[in-house]
C-alpha cells in the first residue's frame, strides 16, 4: 500500500467511480450524496504570469489526508 501511495494514486481515482463503489457497497443515499457534494466541489485555478484560467471543477482525485479518502480509495480499488 505504501508503494502505490508514492506514486500518488489517489490523483488518479475518478469521482464517477466512487459513486459506483459507494452504490454498490450500500452506502445510505445521505452518506453517498454529502460525499459526492464534497467531490463535486473541488476546483482549482492555474496562474501563469499575467494569465489567470477560470475555475475548474476536478473529476478525478481523492482527497489525501481527508479522514474518508483511504475509506474510499479501497472501495474502488474493490471495484477493480
Amino acid at each position: 500500500m505504501i508503494w502505490l501511495n508514492l506514486v500518488n494514486v489517489y490523483g488518479f481515482v475518478p469521482h464517477a467511480q466512487v459513486e459506483m463503489a459507494l452504490e454498490h457497497f450500500w452506502f445510505p443515499e445521505t452518506v453517498q450524496s454529502t460525499l459526492m457534494q464534497y467531490y463535486d466541489s473541488f476546483k482549482m485555478q492555474f496562474t501563469a504570469r499575467s494569465f489567470t484560467t477560470d475555475w475548474q471543477r476536478l473529476e478525478v482525485g481523492v482527497a489525501a489526508g481527508c479522514t474518508i479518502s483511504v475509506i474510499l480509495f479501497v472501495l474502488v480499488m474493490e471495484m477493480i
